[in-house]
């Protein structure tokens, strides 16, 4: 089912297919389009929207279909069934580019199943006619003129031809040069008179030259002569060529029988064909006003963003200025409303938002894609009728006003529910308060067969319809009130006004007609149209509000862009000089190691094992640096709920060594943490509660983990490190990788326990410990927690 034409008519819909035509380039294709209408079925709608969507995408990449221009060959594939016809040359040309172009779609779509599988369900069914085409191609070239060497008779026959044309050719040549020189000959050259060759002659030398006139200059003053020595050249060329004439029609003849023999095939195709056509056609319009395949509703629901009249924009030569100069329509409708009534000025642009809608429907249903934004759904209506309130029947005898009501009538008789009614000016034609009364019933009985109606109007009375009528919402076209002038755009749910006294003041128009014009009206009316038109102010003002608001959004939304970039770009550089500077200090590091190796080359049996113990140290910090190096960024720790500062006897987490024990003591801003039998000293800062744990049995050393651990760290960190029965290098050695470790990891605090024996261990270490620059201070433990037998280590 298609929608009523007369609808189509009303909405100049006949400019869209013009438009569409531009576009096409097969008959058959032309045929469907001007044969096509709005189709009322939501799945033929559904499939016509994805074929044209899918045409689209292909459009706007880089590899467009092969659409070719073709020429009619329905007649000519008829007439090829008739036994023995003959089909001239470019009659089988343009059937083989049809033949051409059937297996070019078919090949090309076969690769875009994916992208485009509704356009392959059509070009899947367009047969390939392999033989036919290479058979038509090896008789004729592509203007249609027959190949010499169509056949092995005819390539014969053309070459003894060229042959004996090049002799006659050569005879009359010599005599065109005695000719010349005797001054017998014209100034033309050898040509052509009833098929044979002949040469010039001065009229007063004709009977100098023996041999046949065939013609006369338009002069008189040049015959045109065939010598009788190419008598017998020229009448064998005749000769060869009517034998030429045979083979060609022979050719030919065969040829047609074999189109005739495929003419369902190739017409089948010639559909197909055009059909795809059609698709690359509305596909092209919708390109040309950036066009979106709208949704198909089936509950009724309807939001059109930013959509143009299409007309309108077809006025404009590029879409850059068509959107600039056309006001877009936003229009949203729950599937149970009812309908909308418009209000406005005149010339404020209602009926052209009515037109917008009934064309952007009828497009949408056609398979066109619409011009708005995406996401825009449409219902598919089951009818559209129009009524621009301006019909007149002659033949009919027929005013305006009857011509309505006769309307009316057919409409109540035709539509059905998914139905869209579309009026302009109700209630006009007649007595304004019968009209209205009228309109307002008409819309009701529309309203209760479940028809859905948008109308134009400059009657209060239905305002207040719209108004106080569930289902029914009121809209206007927006009028600027400081240059009483109108804007074009829509707004639903506020009505408008006609503005017809303030246009009027603003013409300077009598002051005392305009106040008498308003006594007339009445107060009640006055303070309703004072109403609207407060009304409409704050909504302009809260229109204007709004956008402000927007674009100091669209604004911060930049200055977060460009700071996120500029973060970024500092992100990037801390890393450079990060990798900079692990890298230098790798590279200081093997310059260290390089010279305590020739240290240790040149120094005497008493140094080397002194240097020995240097030069594992520097290898452990290359080690450690290229771990640095390799680490992987850490996320920041999200801030936790306040928490209440610590207390002694609180469980508590040092923050910076990730250790936790018992607080003990708070002085200022020093605390004293009970870790595992071990008293740590720490900033109270550096401190923060933690839920009580389980004691856990004393093990050789406390183990902590550093801020910062992770892979490079996997391995557990003893708070203490017990070199007791060490030999003295071998517990230096061991003093420096564990002090070394510790700076790594961020500890504050070691703890190496030496035992008190002779104090040799306890020498040693302290002559180590006093030697390195990264150690704060050191000192012995307290009593309780081992005294001179364990040193407390500051980094």
């Amino acid at each position: 089912m298609s929608l009523p034409v007369f609808a189509l008519d009303k909405l100049e819909f006949h400019k869209i297919r013009a438009t569409l035509a531009e576009y096409l380039s097969t008959p058959s294709g032309s045929d469907i389009v001007a044969g096509r209408t709005p189709v009322a079925d939501t799945g033929a709608v559904v499939k016509r929207l994805r074929e044209s969507g899918e045409m689209l995408r292909l459009l706007e990449s880089s590899e467009p279909p092969p659409i070719q221009t073709l020429q009619d060959i329905s007649d000519a594939l008829s007439k090829s069934r008739i036994e023995r016809f003959l089909l001239d040359g470019i009659t089988l040309s343009r059937i083989g580019k049809w033949a051409v172009s059937a297996r070019t779609l078919r090949s090309f779509f076969s690769g875009k199943q994916e992208e485009a599988p509704a356009l392959w369900e059509t070009a899947g069914q367009l047969t390939t006619l392999k033989d036919l085409e290479r058979r038509i191609t090896n008789v004729v070239d592509d203007k249609g003129e027959i190949r010499p060497d169509a056949s092995p008779e005819l390539a014969r026959i053309s070459r003894q031809i060229n042959n004996l044309k090049q002799q006659a050719r050569n005879a009359l040549n010599n005599i065109m040069r005695r000719g010349k020189e005797s001054g017998i000959a014209g100034d033309d050259e050898i040509t052509l008179r009833g098929g044979r060759l002949v040469i010039p002659v001065k009229s007063e030398h004709k009977r100098k030259v023996k041999g046949f006139i065939h013609d006369t200059s338009a002069t008189g003053q040049t015959v045109y002569i065939e010598p009788v020595e190419v008598f017998e050249k020229n009448n064998e060329i005749r000769e060869l060529e009517s034998s030429w004439k045979r083979e060609v029609e022979r050719l030919l003849r065969e040829v047609t029988g074999e189109v005739g023999a495929h003419s369902d095939p190739l017409s089948c195709n010639t559909d197909l064909i055009g059909y795809i056509d059609a698709c690359y056609a509305t596909a092209r319009l919708g390109q040309r006003w950036q066009g979106t395949i709208p949704e198909i509703t089936g509950d009724g629901y309807l939001s059109l963003k930013e959509c143009r009249n299409p007309l309108l924009l077809l006025k404009f030569n590029n879409l850059k200025e068509g959107k600039k100069n056309v006001v877009p329509l936003h229009l949203e409708m729950d599937p149970d409303e009812k309908g909308i009534i418009i209000t406005g000025p005149n010339a404020g642009g209602k009926s052209v938002t009515l037109k917008t809608f009934g064309l952007t429907l009828a497009l949408a249903q056609f398979g066109v894609p619409v011009p708005a934004l995406e996401g825009a759904r449409l219902p598919c209506v089951s009818g559209l009728y129009m009524d621009m309130g301006d019909e007149q029947s002659i033949d009919n005898d027929l005013s305006t006003f009857s011509s309505r009501l006769y309307w009316m009538k057919q409409v109540l008789q035709q539509s059905d529910p998914g139905s869209w009614v579309l009026i302009d000016e109700a209630g006009s034609g007649t007595d304004p308060d019968e009209g209205t009364a009228l309109a307002q019933a008409f819309l009701e009985q529309l309203a209760s067969k479940g028809v859905r109606c948008i109308a134009t109007t400059h009657h209060g009375a239905l305002k207040t319809f719209a108004h106080e009528t569930l289902g029914w919402s009121n809209a206007s076209m927006e009028f600027d009130q400081k240059t009483l002038s109108p804007t074009y755009r829509f707004r639903k749910g506020i009505p408008g006004s006609s503005y017809a006294f303030e246009i009027a003041e603003r013409l300077e128009l009598p002051e005392e007609m305009t106040r008498r014009a308003r006594a007339w009206v009445g107060s009640g009316k006055n303070k309703m149209e004072s109403l609207i038109l407060s009304l409409e102010q704050e909504s302009q003002e809260l229109e204007e509000r709004k956008k402000s608001l927007e674009k100091q959004e669209q604004s911060r939304r930049t200055a977060k862009e460009e700071l996120d970039k500029r973060l970024a770009k500092v992100q990037q550089e801390r890393d450079a000089i990060r990798s900079k500077a692990v890298e230098e200090a790798g590279m200081l590091l093997s310059d260290a190691n390089r010279k305590i190796e020739e240290a240790i080359r040149a120094a005497t049996e008493k140094d080397k094992a002194l240097l020995k113990e240097k030069r594992e140290a520097v290898s452990d910090l290359q080690k450690e640096v290229q771990k640095r190096g390799k680490r992987k960024k850490l996320k920041r720790r999200q801030p936790d709920e306040p928490k209440k500062p610590p207390q002694p006897g609180d469980s508590v987490r040092l923050i910076d060594s990730n250790t936790t024990g018992e607080l003990i003591e708070v002085s200022g801003s020093k605390a004293i943490v009970n870790a595992n039998g071990f008293r740590l000293k720490t900033r109270y800062d550096n401190l923060e509660r933690t839920e009580k744990q389980q004691s856990r049995k004393k093990s050789a050393g406390y183990k902590l983990t550093s801020p910062g651990s992770g892979p490079e760290h996997a391995q557990p960190f003893s708070h203490s490190l017990d070199i007791r029965g060490k030999r003295g290098d071998e517990a230096v050695r061991e003093v420096t990788r564990y002090v070394d470790e510790g700076l790594s990891r961020g500890m504050e605090q070691l703890m190496i326990i030496h035992g008190k024996g002779d104090g040799i261990l306890r020498k040693l270490v302290h002559e180590h410990l006093g030697s390195r620059g990264d150690v704060k201070h050191f000192e012995a433990a307290p009593i309780e927690e081992g005294g001179d037998g364990c040193t407390y280590v500051y980094l």
